[in-house]
């Protein structure tokens, strides 16, 4: 496998997972340029394409992995998060401000906004988990229009994951070091793990 790295010398680094060693990199092209820090990068799930969120007037830009080609851009001022769906067809990304855009890659269109979402992620099916403080609903990705309100979480979310098979949902909170699971088919917390020796405040997933 490889994971990317942005850098503050705006280029995109792609390292070997198991070597560490370099596998290649490449500019953001003269727009992104124009920030200075890149909080979220994400692959889309056939490792094709590579999405670039950036804080500033970065923006966002999609590139091309193996050439390093900008395929698409536009602005998106301070842009914390971004995600492909599993498809491939549909893109979100998160601003200062906490407002969730999702947009088709290709075009660049947007397709709805919704604001008050911190951070979001897409699950199996295609479907978003979106989370605002301890709130979480389940959306719908063609419209953004709620399937499911969760119960509320036992802290405010810091940064989340879902379970490959779509069942349940881990996430860290803004302040205290540890992890909880919860099952999104009720919004039960079944699993908590503390990940500190009580010296940090913040951990990730």
């Amino acid at each position: 496998g490889v994971f990317a790295l942005a850098s503050t010398e705006r280029v995109i680094q792609l390292v070997d997972a198991r070597t560490g060693q370099r596998r290649g990199e490449f500019k953001l092209s003269p727009r992104q340029a124009r920030g200075r820090l890149f909080r979220s990068i994400a692959f889309s799930k056939d490792g094709r394409r590579l999405i670039v969120g950036g804080l500033m007037n970065g923006g966002v830009g999609i590139y091309d992995v193996e050439s390093g080609n900008l395929l698409i851009e536009w602005d998106a001022p301070n842009t914390e998060y971004v995600r492909f769906s599993p498809d491939g067809s549909k893109v979100l990304h998160i601003d200062n401000p906490r407002q969730m855009t999702v947009r088709d890659p290709s075009t660049g269109q947007v397709l709805w906004r919704r604001g008050g979402v911190l951070r979001a992620e897409f699950t199996p099916d295609g479907q978003i988990l979106a989370a605002n403080g301890t709130a979480l609903v389940r959306l719908e990705a063609a419209t953004g229009n709620v399937r499911q309100t969760l119960p509320p979480l036992r802290a405010d979310v810091f940064n989340m994951v879902v379970s490959p098979d779509g069942s349940s949902l881990f996430y860290t909170p803004w302040r205290g070091m540890v992890v909880r699971g919860v099952r999104l088919a009720d919004g039960a917390t079944f699993f908590e793990r503390p990940i500190t020796d009580g010296s940090g405040s913040w951990a990730s997933v």
